[in-house]
């Protein structure tokens, strides 16, 4: 990871996060994870959200945070900062910064941009990223006013988009699927050092394969399932176990899936793991699998398993595969039996491995979160120079 190095020119920086502690979630750690490395680079922050606090506990971070901002309120942090920066899908600042003619920026973690439900998945399966196809498909799924409304919204975002100083992709696929002449690709800093304690370390190892994520549809734990029962079936003497580390709605299906696989004695289902449990869970297992069938914008888990030290597969659409470059394999979202291959080709190779993990400490420095914070930083002090 790199130092931080303190630069002159100080920005106010006022950043929107709908969602923020104590909501918890992706969007809420990226957002203090920024703003920490925004005040540690030299500028000034303030973060803006709709999210209360707890009342039994107090604001204590590094930076300023402004909760349930009044109208009269955001239009003062509006004008008295240098510029504006959204991290997620609300405009909610949008419309004031551009009538007082300050710079904002956006960055997009998802296809809010391209589909009305923001994510091209409904009710455990792949829906249209694409505006009107979008439209379409909720008006038949999803009935005529949430459609009509849904898809207002959708238009809004798409003129903000157009209007906004820059729009910031966190993947080249995201960037694909919301075609904007004004965007970039700069992919989202993810805090991932906590993980490189584990790196090396294999006397733990006990799983062959493991998984770490929510157990819902969209995360494709059910292929990985039918990858593991078919490398089971096809080698009689094969004795490997899998890990899945997570918690989350479909966790019936998946255990009553085992079930159907004869896996029950091959598969551990270990709930969901924070801190110092996370990593002595994920120190135990060899190969990590993140085989999403969605379409993942980014997927810091992923980066989170390379620092790890763990030689990953992942699925090829989405910002995955982009994130994880020659540091990982890759298969066809949904394709279990490719999935299969994929799995026992690394496991068996020991070569491979090792191959993998030097290409992701590679790869890591890349993605520095400290780089990748200094680079907002530079777009920043470009619009405000203008």
């Amino acid at each position: 990871m790199q130092d931080f190095v303190v630069k002159n020119n100080s920005l106010k920086i006022l950043l929107y996060s709908h969602l923020f502690h104590p909501s918890v979630g992706g969007i809420e750690t990226i957002a203090n994870q920024m703003a920490e490395n925004f005040i540690n680079l030299g500028q000034e922050c303030t973060l803006v959200t709709s999210s209360p606090r707890n009342d039994s506990e107090k604001d204590n971070y590094i930076y300023s945070v402004v909760r349930g901002a009044s109208f009269k309120e955001k239009i003062r942090l509006v004008k008295n900062s240098d510029i504006v920066y959204s991290n997620g899908a609300s405009v909610n600042l949008f419309w004031l910064a551009w009538f007082l003619g300050k710079p904002f920026v956006w960055t997009h973690q998802g296809y809010q941009l391209s589909c009305i439900d923001g994510l091209g998945w409904v009710n455990g399966y792949a829906s249209p990223i694409h505006p009107f196809q979008s439209f379409l498909f909720h008006l038949k799924n999803s009935g005529f006013f949430y459609s009509v409304v849904g898809y207002a919204k959708l238009l809004m975002r798409i003129l903000a988009g157009k209007l906004v100083t820059k729009n910031v992709a966190v993947t080249s696929w995201v960037a694909y699927r919301q075609p904007l002449s004004n965007q970039i690709v700069m992919h989202t800093p993810y805090r991932v050092n906590r993980f490189t304690f584990i790196a090396g370390k294999t006397d733990d190892q006990v799983y062959d394969f493991f998984f770490v994520g929510r157990l819902v549809s969209e995360k494709g734990v059910a292929t990985l399932l039918r990858a593991f029962g078919l490398i089971v079936k096809n080698n009689p003497n094969y004795e490997g176990k899998l890990l899945l580390i997570g918690d989350g709605t479909w966790r019936n299906e998946l255990e009553t899936l085992c079930t159907e696989k004869g896996l029950n004695d091959r598969v551990d289902f270990v709930g969901k793991q924070i801190g110092d449990n996370l990593l002595k869970w994920v120190a135990k297992g060899k190969i990590a699998v993140i085989p999403s069938e969605w379409e993942e914008p980014m997927g810091g888990v992923t980066l989170e398993m390379m620092a790890a030290g763990k030689p990953i597969i992942v699925s090829r659409k989405g910002g995955m595969a982009e994130c994880v470059g020659d540091a990982g394999l890759v298969f066809e979202n949904g394709d279990d039996i490719q999935l299969a291959d994929k799995m026992w080709i690394l496991q068996q190779d020991d070569l491979l491995q090792q191959k993998l993990k030097m290409e992701a400490v590679k790869q890591l420095k890349k993605l520095d979160e400290v780089l990748l914070t200094r680079q907002y930083v530079d777009l920043f002090q470009g619009f405000v120079k203008k």
